[in-house]
């Protein structure tokens, strides 16, 4: 079982994109949102701030092997792009 995302990185995550989905916009509680990540924890990705993004369940779902940016709703596509450029230099 993977450790769990600390509490105050997934308020901060939340946070960043205005409790939205950054894939479908989607207004999100803190329950309901899941969180992705930007760099796959399969490719050594982390479970940091700077690696992950605020979506639904579905959304996170769905994106399977795209890139994140792939998928980013308009209006969320800066911020998915940045955290992309910090992960894959």
């Amino acid at each position: 079982m993977r450790p769990l995302i600390d509490k105050h990185v997934r308020m901060i995550v939340h946070a960043s994109a205005e409790g939205d989905c950054v894939y479908c916009d989607a207004v999100l509680s803190a329950e309901t949102c899941t969180l992705d990540h930007v760099r796959p924890r399969s490719k050594g990705g982390a479970d940091e701030e700077e690696n992950l993004v605020p979506c639904c369940a579905a959304c996170n779902q769905r994106r399977g092997r795209k890139q994140a940016s792939q998928m980013a709703h308009p209006k969320w596509r800066a911020l998915v792009l940045a955290k992309e450029k910090n992960q894959y230099p």
